[in-house]
């Protein structure tokens, strides 16, 4: 329908009337702030281990803000990295042409792949930017560590290079890469043409050209989106971390990311999982992140092969440890198939539980709260939680989760809500009898299936016959609300009546409930007990539960003779280093961009006779003036670099003699620089071989610089 011409305006006057109205709307849509929802993890207290999930409003301005595309490459060495960038590169596209028609600088950065931009707009864009003056001195190097992360324990490990497909199509896509005349190892040559690049954007992957752009664009505000969070968008010159060191409020994408992450490494968890660890790991120790949905609107981007049920655990007890044993349980037994978050309770106010808020993202929840009162608004959110249908797992003292004792005053902006043990987990709690075990000489308690004529529930599914031991003294909770099937049943030793202690329950709302009253430390250390709750889990998110319940990552990890962390006072403990037939130290030494006119020495002590020394992958030789010297050549070294410090350690023919690993850990490898001598005593990893040991052990599988941890690099220890 067109629309007539008002009566007295020329048509001149109306064109310019119409280019003022878009000027005025592109001016005021390049304007309006982005409002954004920062999250970041916090400690609970200090060295509690535990982290508090903190959400934080921010508005930004998009004239001071920059999105950093770090290696969105048009291909990879890794064919399931290419297939997952292929599928959330579409997000980003949209994400920067919003940003980029709000105003916000746009800054492409495919590292290795200048030349092939050397005459496009958007290159001579970058490079035309006036050189500042305020750089960091090592803006132009890779930045592989920042403060925050020094006492951090790194999530994954990634030195195998974390290729995830399996060897066969490996070789299938290094022959397809082959055919298209690229590098198998190295096959990027552009960006990814699912990302358009504008002219007025800028291209540029040298830290200290990137860092012109930001200063000329009086830029405050940088977000990085790409791969791989667990390399390059980390450590690149223009990275998360040399944006952090720089003074620069910085932000991670998290839902348009990836990691190079192989599950047949430590953890052991699912590609997705690993994805989770690092960002984690970012929220905690290097900057905030946020998601694409806060730009573009509509969900957060997911993965479509990602389909974790999201599991959040509320934890908020002091009797029994589960701020502990629940987030080990998950990291043993569900890591493959769920995504684990956690909303622990506050270690300063009772009544505190930051992060519950999360429920309105779960799938399951599952509860360890004793007597915690609520804020109105985490009450409601839980509600609305139960109110959905969706399935609630609670254990131990979840009975009496958020019904605070009748003498205890709650602050008035706290609420109760006592009917949760019987509307939503079917229970009765009314007390408990006696402490049984925790008691000198006192009564045992048992526990056993209920019998239900040789019909075997899936909860119940692996469980043991009979009645075992358990430390958690029995509960009183029946009678039952009507809808809850009885599971198993316990008594006090030699005393009535028994109550249940597990029991599933079908809600008024339809929704499914799992409870037990066990729950205690030593019961996560029993098999049946892991059982149990593993079913649990997987029957309340509607899946199969494994058919046997897998090792724990950190001791499969040494099992299977992978690189594990150790501190070197901790060698002499660990009765597989003592016994194995060769055991392996490594760490990583920072060198500085100019290193010392002078090769540097590593000191051993004198009787380690059998010990061998690599260096950079390379074999060293004992310095015929010493026999614990062994010269470390200034040609060896990289500038710059992570250097890696390898020890092949013998075990000696003798019991007498103790084993080299262990003489090592009472008298650490020295550093020698002239008259300097500093002991290498920070992060160490070890491994315990057979005497045919993996070919090329001494290496590191890939440069240092993409695989290295974190709690794997000591810094130059010469001044």
């Amino acid at each position: 329908m067109c629309r007539q011409r008002p009566k007295g305006l020329s048509a001149p006057i109306l064109v310019i009337l119409f280019c003022m109205s878009s000027v005025a709307a592109v001016a005021q849509a390049q304007s309006l702030s982005l409002d954004l929802e920062l999250r970041s993890k916090v400690e609970t207290s200090p060295g509690s281990g535990r982290f508090h999930v903190e959400l934080k409003s921010a508005q930004w301005d998009p004239a001071q803000t920059a999105i950093v595309l770090c290696d969105m490459w048009d291909a990879h060495h890794s064919v399931t990295a290419v297939r997952r960038l292929t599928e959330f590169a579409p997000r980003v596209n949209d994400v920067i042409r919003e940003l980029r028609n709000r105003g916000a600088a746009i800054i492409h950065a495919p590292s290795d792949c200048m030349d092939a931009y050397r005459e496009h707009p958007a290159r001579l864009h970058a490079v035309a930017a006036p050189v500042a003056g305020d750089a960091l001195s090592d803006i132009a190097a890779w930045c592989h560590r920042i403060p925050g992360e020094e006492r951090a324990r790194y999530p994954i490990d990634q030195s195998d290079g974390g290729e995830d497909e399996d060897a066969w199509e490996n070789a299938q896509w290094a022959e397809q890469l082959k055919a298209q005349g690229r590098n198998p190892g190295t096959p990027w040559k552009v960006q990814t043409p699912l990302i358009e690049i504008d002219d007025s954007d800028y291209i540029a992957a040298e830290g200290d050209i990137v860092w012109n752009v930001l200063r000329d664009r009086n830029i405050r505000h940088v977000i990085l989106a790409g791969v791989h969070t667990n390399m390059c968008v980390l450590g690149r010159p223009f990275g998360l971390r040399q944006m952090v060191r720089a003074g620069m409020d910085t932000a991670l994408l998290r839902d348009c990311t990836d990691v190079m992450y192989n599950p047949a490494r430590w953890p052991y968890a699912s590609h997705f999982t690993g994805l989770d660890l690092v960002i984690d790991h970012v929220e905690a120790n290097v900057c905030p992140t946020l998601t694409s949905n806060q730009i573009v609107g509509g969900k957060p981007f997911r993965f479509s092969l990602d389909r974790r049920p999201r599991l959040l655990m509320v934890i908020a007890e002091d009797k029994y440890e589960s701020e502990r044993t629940l987030p080990d349980f998950a990291r043993h037994f569900l890591s493959n198939d769920f995504n684990v978050t956690y909303a622990f309770g506050s270690d300063t106010e009772r009544h505190d539980i930051p992060g519950l808020q999360q429920v309105n993202d779960a799938d399951v929840l599952l509860v360890s709260v004793r007597r915690r009162a609520l804020r109105p608004a985490d009450k409601q959110a839980l509600m609305h939680f139960v109110a959905a249908g969706k399935p609630v797992i609670g254990i131990r003292t979840a009975s009496h989760a958020f019904a605070p004792g009748e003498s205890e005053s709650i602050p008035a902006d706290r609420v109760s809500w006592p009917e949760f043990d019987s509307t939503v987990l079917g229970g009765n709690y009314s007390g408990h009898h006696d402490h049984g075990n925790k008691v000198p000489d006192g009564p045992a308690s048992f526990t056993w299936i209920e019998n239900r004529d040789g019909v075997l529930h899936p909860l119940l599914r692996g469980l043991p016959d009979g009645k075992w031991m358990t430390t958690s003294w029995l509960y009183k909770t029946s009678p039952l609300a009507p809808g809850a099937l009885v599971l198993l049943r316990g008594e006090v030793e030699g005393r009535q009546p028994t109550e249940p202690v597990a029991w599933s329950f079908t809600r008024r709302d339809s929704g499914r409930s799992f409870y037990t009253s066990l729950g205690h430390p030593d019961d996560f250390a029993d098999t049946g007990f892991q059982q149990l709750l593993v079913n649990a889990v997987y029957w309340a998110a509607d899946l199969n539960a494994p058919d046997s319940l897998p090792e724990h990552p950190d001791l499969r990890r040494q099992q299977e003779m992978q690189w594990s962390p150790i501190e070197l006072q901790d060698v002499p403990q660990n009765e597989q280093l003592r016994e194995a037939p060769v055991t392996w130290l490594r760490t990583l030494v920072r060198a500085p961009a100019t290193l010392p006119n002078r090769d540097i020495a590593l000191v051993l002590p004198s009787v380690m006779k059998r010990v061998a020394v690599f260096f950079n992958g390379l074999a060293v030789e004992r310095d015929s003036n010493g026999e614990g010297r062994f010269n470390l050549a200034k040609e060896l070294w990289q500038p710059g670099q992570l250097n890696l410090i390898t020890l092949q350690c013998q075990k000696p023919s003798s019991d007498a003699q103790q084993p080299e690993c262990v003489i090592l850990a009472s008298l650490a490898p020295v550093f020698e620089l002239e008259e300097k001598r500093v002991p290498l005593v920070g992060p160490w990893q070890c491994a315990a071989t057979g005497v045919d040991f993996p070919p090329n052990f001494g290496a590191f599988p890939i440069p240092p610089q993409f695989g290295a941890p974190t709690d794997l690099i000591q810094d130059w220890p010469f001044e």
